[in-house]
């Protein structure tokens, strides 16, 4: 593709930088705390950092429309803050809050170690996508908490804010959330198992298929691969398709209606020949 020649003009905006310092509310730093800024101009998309060992940072460039900043420190033990600008301020508090635990454990009230937990406060959840000076912003996905059971069954969240918010078990994991309990301080989760869902990938013969890529969608997909005998496992989410690739055989989608499915994928032929020059 040839442009037509002409004169150009490409005039530069100057940004913002924004310096400062993230600390608690006896003033002592909290490093690690991240900040996730979005700027109401879609065309200049979203940034993140992060706080040094002493609590500051220093975002180089702002862009010169307004933004919305979240100031995470969880992983801390602190609450989540959010902050419309400019102006920036030079620092920023953190309040500290308490740290939330709790059990995961089956209806029989037998504990479940080494599941992922997701949890999202209720502070977190009521976070306006309008805000007071009209800007309007997305919701930043990475402010789910997250956590793993011991042994014991047992769990706890760093900086979860108060109340059970939206808690429970990770879809990946081979258990369904009943129910979430609320006793004192503590969050426990009541769960119940799920049965995986068995594929078979086959060609026209019904020999299975090794390597072929299985996919449920989602968010995010969920996919496997098919093992020597052409087989693999899910568990099963609310997508109601599976879709299956496997080089040399043309693409698959099958809606998913049991938990043993067979997907039998059909062989494309090769395309063979030869380049030559035009002479």
């Amino acid at each position: 593709v040839v442009l037509p020649a002409a004169d150009w003009t490409i005039r530069l905006v100057r940004g913002t930088t924004w310096s400062g310092r993230i600390v608690d509310a006896a003033h002592e730093p909290v490093p690690g705390a991240c900040i996730r800024w979005v700027c109401t101009n879609e065309l200049y998309g979203s940034g993140e950092v992060s706080a040094d060992a002493s609590g500051h940072f220093v975002i180089g460039t702002l862009p010169p429309y307004p933004c919305v900043a979240f100031i995470d420190g969880a992983a801390r033990g602190h609450a989540f803050r959010e902050l419309a600008g400019p102006p920036y301020p030079p620092e920023i508090s953190l309040d500290t809050v308490r740290e939330r635990s709790g059990t995961v454990r089956t209806e029989a009230g037998d504990p479940v170690p080494g599941v992922r937990v997701v949890a999202l406060s209720e502070e977190d959840f009521r976070l306006r996508t309008s805000f007071s000076n009209g800007i309007t912003v997305i919701q930043f996905p990475r402010l789910l908490r997250f956590a793993t059971t011991d042994e014991h069954g047992q769990f706890r969240f760093p900086g979860l804010s108060e109340g059970a918010g939206r808690t429970g078990v990770s879809a990946f994991e081979p258990y369904r959330t009943v129910r979430t309990e609320i006793e004192g301080d503590a969050v426990n989760v009541v769960v119940a198992p799920v049965d995986p869902v068995r594929v078979l990938v086959v060609d026209e013969t019904g020999n299975g298929i090794a390597g072929a890529r299985v996919v449920q969608p989602g968010a995010p997909d969920y996919e496997r691969f098919t093992d020597g005998e052409g087989r693999c496992e899910f568990i099963r989410r609310s997508a109601s398709e599976l879709r299956v690739r496997k080089r040399g055989f043309a693409p698959l989608r099958s809606k998913l209606v049991d938990d043993e499915p067979v997907l039998r994928l059909q062989r494309v032929g090769a395309v063979r020949g030869r380049v030559v020059d035009a002479q």
